[in-house]
């Protein structure tokens, strides 16, 4: 069907990848879409264009992920991905209409919660007692400052003790990133390396499949079991 939703959903990832877009990015916009194309599914049947949903079946689907109970924060990505996808379809694919356009973004103040450095140190230190490899995970998240995705997506060869820095080949924003190893980073990954042979590509492998790296959802599992 020339229209059919999921597959200019497929085009529109396919855009994002080639733009740079992180893989952890796409996979949230795939999966914000999704739904929202099982919400019109709902009101329109099974034979869903691209062409059906209006500004005012967006702001249905605001209204009913604020039903649910859905965090503030998570219904404004909700539906700033539903924006860009439609504006995608009208700056990209030359549609006549862009009704995303009409809708504007809800905006929440969110209260950051900053802990302390001492309260940091606890923290590693809990996840010392509880794995080397998520004390190493963790460790390298705070000291390299990074986001998830480019530390569980490590492979071995770009983390180097001898000369004291990490390459993170795909970091958002950057295309190519080496960063020099903190002195405290540099001591955990070596003890780390000692206490675990290389039977994986990637630093950090997956629990069950050694030729994959461990998922984003089972690192955030293991470490909200941390308590400081």
């Amino acid at each position: 069907m020339k229209n059919n939703f999921e597959a200019h959903v497929k085009k529109f990832l396919k855009y994002l990848s080639r733009n740079d877009y992180s893989d952890e990015t796409i996979s949230g916009y795939s999966k914000d879409l999704n739904k929202f194309y099982q919400f019109l599914v709902e009101n329109y049947g099974t034979q869903v264009t691209v062409l059906d949903f209006t500004k005012e079946d967006i702001l249905d689907y605001q209204d009913s992920l604020l039903r649910k109970g859905l965090a503030k924060n998570s219904i404004a990505r909700h539906i700033s991905t539903i924006k860009s996808f439609s504006k995608y379809l009208f700056n990209e694919l030359d549609f006549g209409n862009d009704p995303g356009s009409k809708v504007k973004t809800p905006t929440y103040t969110l209260l950051i919660r900053v802990i302390t450095e001492e309260q940091m140190q606890q923290f590693l230190d809990v996840a010392k007692q509880y794995s080397s490899f998520y004390y190493t995970l963790a460790a390298f998240l705070y000291y390299t400052g990074s986001r998830i995705t480019p530390v569980i997506i490590l492979i071995n060869d770009h983390v180097s003790l001898e000369d004291i820095k990490v390459y993170f080949p795909k970091i958002k924003g950057v295309k190519d990133f080496y960063l020099p190893l903190h002195d405290q980073l540099v001591d955990i990954a070596s003890a780390y390396v000692e206490s675990n042979p290389k039977t994986s590509t990637y630093a950090f492998p997956s629990p069950k499949f050694l030729n994959k790296h461990i998922s984003t959802s089972y690192v955030r599992y293991h470490l909200k079991k941390y308590k400081i």
